[in-house]
C-alpha cells in the first residue's frame, strides 16, 4: 500500500461503528511496522506471527488475535476495493447487470432498458465483448416479451451485433490459442523453424479470414499486432516488428481511453516498444516513449491518464527508471545516469515489495557500470559488493553474474590492489568458471573470460610495457563478444598507457 492508502486507510478504521476500532489500527501499526524487520519475510510474503504478538501490549488483542487478524484481512480487502477499483469498466458493467436484474425482478422494464442502453454503450466503448453479448441476449429476452411492432427490425439487428461478437470471441480465442503455444515454446527453447513456419501460416490464415469492416476490435487488433511483433521478433526481423509496435501505437492513440481499462497491458507495450528500439539502436523516440509510461500515474488535471494503484505505480517506476539509465549509458551520458541513482533508491526502497530481487540487481549492476565508466571506481564496488552478497544473486542470468564478478577485478586493478587481483580474485573467478562449465554462457565465452582474468593476473605484476602488450592482444580477441562492450574502452586505455 502506498503512503496515502495506508494514511485512507488508518481514517476509515477510526470511523468504524464496531466496538473498540483502535484494536484494528494498534494490530495494522505494529504490521505495517514490521516490514523492514526480521518479522517479516519478503521472499515470500509472510509474518512471524509469534514475533508479532510479543509487540503487543493490548491483553484483549492477544486474546482475540486470530479474530482481529481476519477481520482487519476483510477491511484491507473492502478498503482497497471501494479505493482502487471503483473506476474500472468491469466494476461498472458488474454494478449495471446487477441494477438491470433488480430492476427486471421489481418488473421495471423501461428503467431495466435505459440502464441496458447504458451497459451496451460502455462495452462497446471499451470493447467487453462477453459482457455486449450478455446484454444482448437480456436485451432479445425483452424485445420477445414487450416489443411487438418493431420486434423484427430489433430481433435482426441483435442478432447481427451477436453474430459480430461471436466472430470476434472466435478469432480472439485462436490468436490467444497460438500465441500461449509459440511463447511456450519460446520459453523453454525448443521451437524448431517448422513450428514457427506453422504458427506464421495460422496467423496469415486467420488474418485472411478477419473482414475488418464487420470485425473490427481494438483487443482482436491489439493480440493480432502481439502476436506478429512476437513472431517477428523470434525471426530477427526488426524493422517489420517495428511496424507492428507502431500499429499498436495508432490504436491507443485512436482509442486513448482504453491505457485506462489496461494500464498493465500498455506499460508492457511501451516496455516491449522501448526494448526493440535499443535492440536496433534507435534511442530518438525512447525519451517519449518513456515520458509516455510516466503520464499513466499522472492525475488527469496535469495532462496525465490519472490511474491509481500501488502496482502500476511500482510497475511504471521500475521499467521507466530502468529504461531510462539504460538509455543514459547507451548515449554514454554517464554523469546523468549516476543523477538517477538518487530517484531510483528512493523508488525502490518505497516499492519494494512488488520489485523482484532480479531487477532490483539488473538496477544495482547498471549503476555500478555508470560509475565504472564514469571513472569513479570505489561506488563500483559498493554496487557490485551490494549485488554479490545478497541470498537471491544466484538467480541472476549468468552473464550478468560474471560481469559483476568481473567488474570487482577490473576496479580492484584500476585502484592497484594487485595483490587482491592476483591472489583471491582472479582463482575465485576461475572456480566459479569451472563450477558452471556446462552452462551455455560460459560454454560460448568461457576461453574469453579466462583470458581477460589472465591479462589482469599476469599485468599486476608485470611491466609498463608488457601491460600495454597483454591489453592490445586481449582487447583485440575480446571486441567481437557483445558482453565485454562496456568495458572495451577502459581496456583499450590500457592498451595505449
Amino acid at each position: 500500500m502506498s503512503v496515502e492508502e495506508k494514511q485512507a486507510f488508518k481514517k476509515d478504521v477510526t470511523l468504524m461503528k464496531q466496538s473498540s476500532p483502535s484494536l484494528y489500527l494498534i494490530l495494522f501499526e505494529v504490521m505495517e511496522g514490521t516490514l523492514e524487520s526480521e518479522v517479516y519475510s519478503k521472499k515470500d510474503g509472510k509474518y512471524d506471527e509469534s514475533a508479532i504478538k510479543k509487540r503487543i501490549d493490548d491483553p484483549r488483542l492477544l486474546k482475540h488475535f486470530s479474530v482481529y487478524k481476519n477481520t482487519l484481512y476483510e477491511h484491507l480487502l473492502s478498503f482497497l476495493r471501494k479505493h482502487n477499483i471503483a473506476d474500472k469498466v468491469s466494476v461498472k458493467l458488474a454494478a449495471l447487470s446487477e441494477d438491470i436484474q433488480l430492476l427486471l425482478e421489481r418488473g421495471m422494464n423501461n428503467a431495466a432498458y435505459k440502464r441496458l442502453k447504458q451497459a451496451k454503450a460502455l462495452a462497446k466503448k471499451y470493447h467487453y465483448i462477453y459482457q455486449l453479448l450478455d446484454f444482448l441476449n437480456i436485451e432479445r429476452r425483452l424485445v420477445r416479451r414487450f416489443e411487438r411492432r418493431r420486434q423484427g427490425k430489433l430481433l435482426e439487428e441483435i442478432n447481427r451485433e451477436s453474430n459480430h461478437c461471436i466472430l470476434i470471441i472466435r478469432y480472439r480465442n485462436q490468436l490467444l490459442n497460438l500465441y500461449d503455444r509459440f511463447h511456450t515454446h519460446l520459453i523453454n527453447e525448443y521451437l524448431s523453424e517448422v513450428e514457427l513456419q506453422e504458427v506464421k501460416l495460422t496467423v496469415a490464415r486467420i488474418e485472411e479470414q478477419i473482414d475488418t469492416a464487420s470485425t473490427i476490435s481494438f483487443h482482436l487488433n491489439g493480440d493480432l499486432h502481439t502476436l506478429k511483433f512476437n513472431l517477428y521478433y523470434a525471426e530477427k526481423k526488426y524493422d517489420l516488428a517495428l511496424e507492428q509496435q507502431k500499429l499498436m501505437a495508432g490504436l491507443y492513440k485512436k482509442e486513448p481511453h482504453m491505457v485506462a481499462d489496461n494500464p498493465d497491458r500498455y506499460v508492457g507495450f511501451l516496455h516491449n516498444y522501448v526494448n526493440l528500439l535499443f535492440r536496433v539502436k534507435s534511442f530518438v523516440e525512447i525519451p517519449d516513449l518513456l515520458s509516455e509510461m510516466r503520464k499513466i500515474i499522472i492525475p488527469k488535471a496535469k495532462d496525465g491518464y490519472g490511474i491509481k494503484g500501488y502496482q502500476i505505480q511500482s510497475r511504471v517506476f521500475q521499467l521507466s527508471y530502468y529504461n531510462e539509465l539504460i538509455l543514459l549509458l547507451n548515449k554514454e551520458k554517464y554523469a546523468e545516469a549516476i543523477g538517477l541513482i538518487e530517484p531510483i533508491d528512493k523508488g525502490l526502497k518505497h516499492y519494494h515489495q512488488l520489485i523482484p530481487v532480479t531487477f532490483q540487481l539488473m538496477f544495482f549492476q547498471n549503476i555500478a557500470m555508470a560509475y565504472f565508466l564514469n571513472q569513479e571506481y570505489p561506488p563500483v564496488l559498493d554496487w557490485v559488493n551490494r549485488i554479490l552478497t545478497l541470498e537471491d544473486s544466484h538467480k541472476l542470468k549468468m552473464n550478468t553474474r560474471l560481469l559483476s564478478r568481473l567488474l570487482q577485478i577490473v576496479v580492484h586493478y584500476e585502484l592497484e590492489d594487485y595483490g587482491i587481483v592476483a591472489e583471491h580474485l582472479v582463482p575465485s573467478f576461475r572456480k566459479h568458471l569451472s563450477r558452471y562449465k556446462h552452462h551455455p554462457e560460459i560454454k560460448k565465452h568461457g576461453p574469453t573470460y579466462r583470458k581477460l582474468i589472465s591479462v589482469l593476473s599476469r599485468a599486476s605484476y608485470a611491466t609498463k610495457d608488457k601491460k600495454r602488450q597483454l591489453f592490445a592482444r586481449f582487447y583485440e580477441d575480446a571486441k567481437a563478444i557483445p558482453i565485454f562492450a562496456m568495458i572495451l574502452p577502459w581496456v583499450k586505455r590500457h592498451s595505449e598507457k
